[in-house]
């Protein structure tokens, strides 16, 4: 057994006690079908697998290992390309950029559907998302919405709802935004009154907001691009958490197929660079 792989038993004995992911030649049925004879095939397939390909085992089975585990078992075998690969996107650090990845894969798949109403990132759902940003951009605008001009009393009734819940958000936007203002010009007053002579005070911390560009009384696509692009850096970030189930999407491992081959050829490059 490979000098990286000797301390593997103890990782083997755990693991087949798991319920793992297997190959259908190790789930299929025998006549040793009991819960010991399980145990023995999926130890035999581990010990195999991690002696003749220690790169698909972190692939397939390395979230299951602790970081310790990881580094004591594969780091002596880091100097193969695909291992180092996988030790690096296992990582504590690796964990959070495949967060980002995840998120920015979701995200693009969703700005595909752009065009259709009711999608995540049609204007009319940032508007209702973030109607106080919104307001800022496009000068109070109101997005045109097939249901506005439907003669079903339904749709009317949905769209009459939608717009309470809307204008009901944005007060509350509002005045947490004002609150912020007033904490900030106290803030601002205070470190005037202890500064020194001559000396100007500190700049109050920005609230967070994106200042909207200046525009005109009519909306155009530019402050819509420009408001797209504040609405993508804000579900990036997390902050769409009331609306958005960001657990799922940093766990759903679907949007790994989205970036992988990409990642892949990344650490391939800078593998072969480094010779």
């Amino acid at each position: 057994m490979p000098a990286c792989l000797e301390k593997a038993a103890s990782v083997v004995a755990r693991l087949s006690q798991t319920d793992l992911k297997l190959p259908a030649s190790v789930t299929a049925s025998t006549k040793d079908d009991t819960e010991e004879g399980c145990k023995d095939k999926k130890s035999l397939y581990l010990s195999s697998l991690l002696q003749k390909d220690p790169a698909i085992f972190l692939e397939r089975h390395g979230g299951l290992l602790s970081e310790k585990e990881r580094q004591e078992l594969f780091r002596p075998c880091a100097d193969d390309y695909e291992v180092a690969y996988h030790l690096e996107r296992l990582s504590p650090q690796g964990a959070a950029i495949r967060v980002k990845n995840r998120r920015l894969a979701q995200m693009n798949r969703m700005l595909k559907e752009q065009e259709t109403p009711g999608s995540y990132f049609s204007e009319t759902s940032m508007r209702r998302r973030a109607p106080l940003l919104y307001q800022q951009y496009t000068d109070n605008k109101q997005p045109h919405t097939p249901a506005a001009a439907s003669n079903k009393l339904s749709e009317i009734l949905l769209a009459r709802h939608d717009e309470m819940a809307t204008r009901q958000r944005l007060s509350e936007q509002e005045h947490a935004e004002n609150l912020i203002e007033v904490e900030e010009s106290e803030s601002e007053e205070d470190e005037a009154v202890v500064s020194k002579p001559g000396h100007a005070p500190a700049p109050a911390p920005s609230s967070g907001t994106a200042t909207p560009p200046v525009g005109g009384p009519n909306t155009g696509q530019a402050e819509i691009s420009d408001l797209l692009e504040v609405m993508k850096m804000r579900f990036l970030a997390g902050q769409d958490a009331d609306v958005t189930d960001y657990r799922s999407i940093d766990a759903n491992e679907a949007l790994d197929d989205d970036w992988l081959q990409v990642a892949r050829q990344d650490a391939e490059d800078r593998y072969f660079d480094s010779e």
